[in-house]
């Protein structure tokens, strides 16, 4: 009988799930079909009220790689702290119930994350709508194949996405991904994010779009209100104090505070008046007013400087514009604008 495999060879998966029923089956065929390397899926199940905890034991009772955690709703970022609690692999990736990994994802991005020795490896992703079907676009692929060493460039966490699905960590660079005693219903993911990164110490990418994600009508995307907002805001600050008591440069404090920007004072906004909790404007000037309070450094980073831009062949250009629209106050028209060209070419109002 073959040995089996040691911890260093296992991926583990982390996989929440809340009222997924119909699309949990595909998604767990995709996780537990994965091609070329040991997965173990951690799947925790958050207070669903439909078959999805049923769905779970069921595959559990025939598969041993799968492991099922039933906990009461909580959101998906205690879910995501509570399977990594379980998970055994050296290296850790994350699915949403309703998306699909490639058959390759994870044995590509584990030979890329050993090839590299990087703590933590992106991947190229599909943007697909689940009603239809249809392609929206492929991101993410376009950061180059070559490993990055933050200590050299921290501006290319800027240009990485903040979603925890298209990557895969090194374990020991997640130890203080539960240090947030209340985890943010939305923007969940770029708290995480800030709280691995500063044991993240190389970057490594893989073009191809190995993940794909499906847009939904009705998801916390388009459902905000001040007070998942105001916990965002928390979180941040949070991530920020611990960084600063690592010994975080006064540079990468300023890099927090340009993700906060990007988080507080771009993409929130739109949500806000898409949830219909507040016109647009009056969503900018709340988020101005916790940016100058909570995250003052956010203007003040060289990542976004014409210099930097133009020496990293066009990197963080489109964040570079956002702040010059927010230092000449224009963000107003600039987001009426983005909202447009998502409608126009995606022919959908959520993201």
């Amino acid at each position: 009988m073959p040995a089996p495999p040691s911890a260093a060879d296992v991926v583990s998966v982390v996989l929440p799930v809340h009222d997924g029923a119909d699309d949990l089956p595909a998604c767990l065929d995709a996780l537990l079909g994965q091609e070329g390397t040991d997965i173990q899926v951690v799947a925790v199940d958050d207070g669903s009220t439909d078959a999805s905890g049923s769905i779970l034991d069921s595959y559990a009772a025939c598969r041993p790689a799968l492991t099922v955690v039933h906990t009461e709703n909580h959101g998906a970022g205690r879910a995501r702290l509570t399977g990594l609690a379980h998970a055994q692999g050296s290296h850790i990736g994350f699915c949403d119930c309703g998306d699909r990994p490639a058959p390759n994802m994870y044995a590509t991005l584990l030979g890329r994350a050993q090839e590299a020795s990087a703590d933590l490896v992106v991947c190229g992703f599909r943007r697909v709508d689940a009603a239809d079907g249809r392609l929206l676009s492929e991101e993410m692929c376009g950061l180059g194949q070559g490993p990055c060493d933050i200590d050299e460039d921290p501006g290319i966490l800027l240009a990485v996405n903040t979603a925890v699905w298209n990557k895969l960590y090194r374990a020991a660079s997640l130890k203080d991904t539960g240090r947030v005693p209340v985890p943010p219903r939305v923007g969940e993911d770029v708290v995480f994010q800030l709280l691995a990164y500063p044991h993240v110490g190389r970057i490594a990418c893989v073009a191809e779009p190995l993940y794909e994600y499906r847009v939904r009508p009705g998801s916390l995307m388009s459902d905000v209100g001040l007070a998942d907002l105001d916990l965002l805001r928390l979180g941040l600050l949070e991530a920020k104090r611990l960084l600063a008591e690592g010994g975080g440069s006064e540079e990468m404090q300023a890099l927090y505070d340009l993700v906060a920007f990007t988080h507080l004072g771009v993409s929130l906004p739109l949500r806000l008046e898409a949830a219909r909790e507040m016109p647009l404007s009056q969503a900018l000037g709340w988020a101005r007013a916790v940016l100058e309070r909570d995250f003052p450094r956010y203007s003040r980073s060289r990542f976004c400087s014409p210099g930097y831009v133009l020496g990293h062949r066009g990197r963080n250009l489109g964040l570079s514009g956002a702040l010059l629209c927010q230092r000449l106050h224009l963000m107003l028209p600039l987001l009426g604008l983005l909202r447009q060209a998502a409608v126009r070419r995606w022919g959908i109002r959520y993201w």
